[in-house]
């Protein structure tokens, strides 16, 4: 998701509004798929691999989307991704309510069963890349009955081993007929998207596959021969599993989930909030609660302050240096995206002029937002 700039806490240590100021994206990929932009194979891959990557992430924290669209992937011109839309997120669960927006997204079962599992996203990216390689969504649905409809007549009816799964949900006759006697897809992804390369076509039909069962975890998907040049297990992390259990909230305490929010804030101004608001956070119990994060590791405070400072330093002793090996330290930090552009006009062009550099610049120049 977008990196969290600045959370603004009340304006006393009482319940109140929060503010959270996330960093800049330009567009959405629903706009870059609607636009002019000429998207190649190369964009689809390097889009839908990024996708990956935050879901591995999301699942291995046991965190689901459960409303993964087009329209919830942000992109900067850098063709960085970044997912976002998190307020039905959570842990696996039943999902009765599914915005008409997310309707074209959902699997069966999600339409059927209102079962939003981690295969559910899998399937939601899946109709993300059908929607990138076709320039357009691949199912044209706005009801749950339409969306089934067009999930049959394209890709068929569940394996057998999953259809009695599906059954007891399907209370309608009709439908339940459609689901036992629907035939086989009349048309295959790659008559879709001719000019799709073949392992794109390969990694689509499996993301796409009716039954849960036969799709791929993200992990796995990350492994396909499509990201053969993209992948790298060292830098694909997963998170730790998400402690669900410390948000089951005592019916009789309606206020610990904002002393959690408020522990979020603790974590970009702790010395700022800890003496204004001072004793009044053990009366809270929030004194209590970051004390246990502390102890169990997961309080992380975010020092902005120190790294703007450490930062502003470097780019102060590059400025005053004429030596060349200085010189070649900021080129490469540069290229790791360690931000010293802030301060590229005050330097010779020289100093950017890293190997490499270029043929990055006119990489990442060909996606405009």
């Amino acid at each position: 998701m977008p990196t969290v700039r600045h959370f603004r806490p009340p304006e006393s240590p009482c319940p109140g509004d929060f503010y959270v100021a996330f960093e800049r994206m330009e567009t959405d990929l629903r706009k870059v798929i609607r636009s002019k932009q000429v998207l190649t194979d190369e964009h689809t891959s390097y889009f839908t691999y990024q996708m990956f990557r935050g879901l591995k992430y999301m699942h291995a924290a046991g965190v689901v989307h459960k409303q993964l669209t087009s329209a919830s992937v942000l992109v900067n011109k850098e063709c960085d991704l970044k997912l976002c839309d998190f307020s039905a997120a959570g842990a696996p669960s039943v999902q009765d309510d599914i915005p008409v927006s997310s309707i074209r997204y959902a699997a069966l079962e999600v339409l059927l069963l209102a079962k939003a599992t981690f295969a559910s996203d899998i399937w939601a990216l899946g109709c993300i890349m059908c929607e990138l390689l076709g320039r357009q969504p691949v199912f044209q649905s706005f009801t749950r009955e339409t969306q089934i409809s067009e999930i049959l007549r394209l890709r068929g009816a569940p394996p057998e081993g999953e259809l009695e799964g599906f059954l007891p949900a399907a209370s309608k006759p009709d439908l339940i007929a459609r689901l036992m006697c629907a035939e086989p897809p009349a048309a295959s992804l790659a008559s879709l998207f001719p000019q799709a390369s073949c392992f794109a076509l390969s990694l689509a039909s499996s993301l796409l596959q009716v039954g849960p069962l036969g799709r791929p975890s993200a992990a796995q998907a990350l492994a396909h021969p499509y990201y053969r040049e993209l992948h790298d297990p060292g830098d694909e992390p997963s998170a730790r599993p998400f402690p669900w259990q410390s948000l089951e909230l005592d019916a009789a305490d309606a206020d610990a989930r904002w002393r959690h929010l408020y522990l979020e804030c603790m974590c970009f101004r702790e010395k700022a909030l800890t003496e204004r608001d001072g004793a009044a956070l053990e009366d809270l119990g929030i004194g209590a609660l970051l004390r246990e994060k502390k102890a169990r590791g997961r309080f992380a405070p975010h020092w902005r302050p120190l790294v703007r400072s450490h930062w502003l330093l470097v780019s102060l002793v590059v400025l005053k240096s004429d030596h060349d090996g200085v010189r070649a330290v900021a080129a490469a930090m540069t290229d790791l995206g360690l931000r010293l552009k802030l301060f590229s006009f005050l330097l010779p062009s020289s100093v950017f002029n890293a190997p490499g550099s270029a043929e990055k610049e006119a990489a990442n120049s060909s996606v405009g937002s």
